[in-house]
């Protein structure tokens, strides 16, 4: 807050992201000592909000603590000074390795990706007692040779597509990135209900990792891609919309706008 550079519409869409839900009609005219029990009785306006409310709530309480430990872990319990161990160190690189890039690689968002296809459809059979009774069947060897085209092929072009585009104006580009909104940042936060990923070094198991699930029985005729970020997949109907990357697309654009039916 005060940062020319991250004007406050920026910091309260940021503050929100990190779950800040309070009403800030609530806040402005009371005193500071009403939240945080501070002594601060100044009330608070629409600017003391930002420097003084915001930076009290997230800096000099628990994001204190937060940076406190990172410094300790760093510096392992202060047992060995930072500047020792980094001092050699180009400064890009350390970025790279121990803090997040400003924005997503195509890569990088393809690493974390793994399919898991359909392999049998639920069909209704008569028994020998004449009952209908459900049974898996396997599916059409074309049809699940569709599911691999489409997770090998269909899907990674239509993210590489949106990403050289978008890429084409740099300064655009730019801005997106630091709003969450440019289309491998809206597809990971589809998928996870995050925006970020870990680094690829980081992966241990497929629970790390997005799964692209294709499904014939919870996934209906032309329904959306459906998220549930708590276990970061992705459904697809099995039959991957005839792998027809412009209606794939569209699909995914529907369901980033209006959130998705089954998204938990």
């Amino acid at each position: 807050p005060g940062d020319e550079a991250y004007p406050n519409p920026e910091v309260f869409r940021d503050v929100k992201l990190m779950g800040f839900d309070m009403n800030v009609n609530d806040i402005i005219g009371r005193s500071c000592n009403v939240f945080f029990c501070d002594g601060d009785e100044e009330l608070i306006t629409e600017e003391t909000f930002y420097t003084v409310f915001l930076e009290k709530l997230f800096i000099k309480s628990r994001r204190k603590y937060a940076l406190k430990n990172v410094r300790l872990g760093l510096t392992l319990d202060n047992k060995i000074g930072v500047h020792g161990v980094f001092r050699a160190m180009p400064t890009k690189a350390l970025e790279q390795i121990a803090f997040a890039t400003e924005g997503l690689e195509l890569d990088h968002v393809l690493q974390f990706l793994f399919p898991s296809y359909c392999e049998t459809v639920q069909v209704w059979k008569e028994n020998k007692k004449g009952e209908l009774k459900p049974v898996d069947e396997p599916v059409e060897p074309w049809l699940l040779e569709q599911q691999k085209s489409f997770f090998e092929v269909t899907l990674p072009s239509v993210l590489k597509k949106q990403y050289y585009n978008e890429r084409g104006d740099e300064k655009a580009y730019s801005k997106k990135i630091r709003r969450w909104e440019d289309f491998l940042s809206r597809f990971v936060q589809y998928c996870t209900g995050s925006p970020f990923l870990c680094h690829p070094d980081l992966i241990k198991t497929e629970d790390d990792m997005i799964k692209i699930e294709f499904s014939a029985s919870e996934m209906s005729g032309d329904c959306l891609p459906e998220a549930h970020t708590c276990v970061k997949t992705l459904k697809l109907p099995h039959f991957v919309y005839d792998n027809n990357a412009d209606a794939l697309l569209s699909k995914l654009r529907k369901a980033f706008d209006h959130g998705g039916f089954g998204q938990a």
